[in-house]
């Protein structure tokens, strides 16, 4: 027990520094569980606009869609603009999340050849930790526009069934 190496040693000092950053990874890759399910919720709802407002196309006589139909068409367009935007957002939201990990992964690879080969990479691995933690606000950020998105697509939806509900 007391014959550490100092290859032990360096090894334990390594694992001790990489634990921030490995948790990191695992929190953010449940928030890009989280980002990937609204964003494939948005598309979804796009495509079952989309279908409606086919079907409405297809289905409707020409007086049809000169009085009611036209309302609804123009609450579909606006939510589907809504749900596009949303998705776009997700995208980015879900592209900076990678790049927290990517960076994240970056700075563990960087001290580990600080750590074990002795070169000074220590303002690199710094450097390459704060563009993480500054690609995770942004994700998050994305995240809650995304949110007051969805929020204001639901206010039109209820909107559209009855205008005194809100």
């Amino acid at each position: 027990m007391g014959d550490v190496t100092p290859n032990t040693v360096e090894l334990v000092q390594i694992m001790q520094a990489s634990i921030a950053p490995v948790t990191l990874i695992s929190g953010v890759g449940l928030l890009i569980l989280s980002m990937t399910n609204r964003y494939a919720r948005a598309i979804d709802r796009t495509r079952e606009l989309l279908k409606a407002i086919e079907a409405e196309t297809e289905g409707g006589s020409a007086g049809e869609v000169a009085t009611g139909a036209s309302h609804v068409d123009h609450h579909f367009k606006r939510q589907i603009r809504i749900l596009y935007t949303r998705a776009l957002l997700m995208r980015w939201a879900i592209g900076a999340e990678i790049g927290s990990i990517f960076s994240t992964g970056l700075t563990i690879f960087l001290i580990y050849v600080h750590l074990a080969f002795g070169n000074n990479l220590s303002g690199l691995a710094q450097t390459s930790f704060i563009t993480a933690l500054v690609l995770l606000i942004v994700g998050m950020g994305l995240y809650l526009i995304d949110m007051r998105l969805s929020l204001k697509a639901l206010h039109l939806e209820i909107r559209a069934v009855d205008p005194d509900l809100i």
